[in-house]
């Protein structure tokens, strides 16, 4: 009972918290350099401003990759960061890595109708988790179309 209970449930992808936690801290950094810098500091004001802006930028990042989460179910996959959007695995037309210019490598999940949806991100050089994930998000997507595929009645071709 407690197994069938999990399967519905499913299984839940996300950044590891050492991946963002650390962007947090530069950020606070950044914070503190800025309004030291804006009361009298050393440095100019442009130089407060520039650390204050940098530091708005780096809690946004990490905002972003800690509440990115990937949430697999037998019936779909759904991708909770800003916005909630489930996709259907049959819905599902492709699942890449690409490079993106802010995050380097990610995973996005290309429905048949409809923008692709960033699904994973690589977030530092040391997350050993991003690969697996995306294995295992590639993996579940194939068992499942190719079961629904299996189920479909399959006309034979004309001789």
């Amino acid at each position: 009972m407690a197994r069938r209970r999990a399967r519905e449930r499913g299984i839940t992808l996300s950044v590891p918290a050492g991946a963002w936690a650390w962007l947090l801290v530069l950020a606070a950094t950044q914070f503190w350099l800025g309004v030291s810098a804006l009361t009298g500091g050393r440095m100019g004001p442009w130089f407060g401003w520039l650390f204050l802006c940098v530091g708005c930028a780096s809690a946004a990042q990490a905002w972003k990759l800690g509440t990115l989460r990937v949430h697999m179910t037998p019936d779909a996959v759904t991708v909770r960061g800003i916005r909630r959007r489930t996709i259907a695995w049959q819905d599902i037309r492709t699942i890449e890595q690409r490079r993106s210019w802010l995050y380097g490598r990610v995973v996005e999940i290309t429905p048949k109708t409809g923008k692709p949806v960033t699904a994973l991100v690589r977030a530092s050089w040391l997350d050993d988790t991003f690969e697996r994930d995306r294995r295992d998000l590639e993996q579940r997507w194939r068992t499942r179309t190719s079961s629904e595929a299996d189920r479909s009645p399959v006309s034979s071709p004309p001789r």
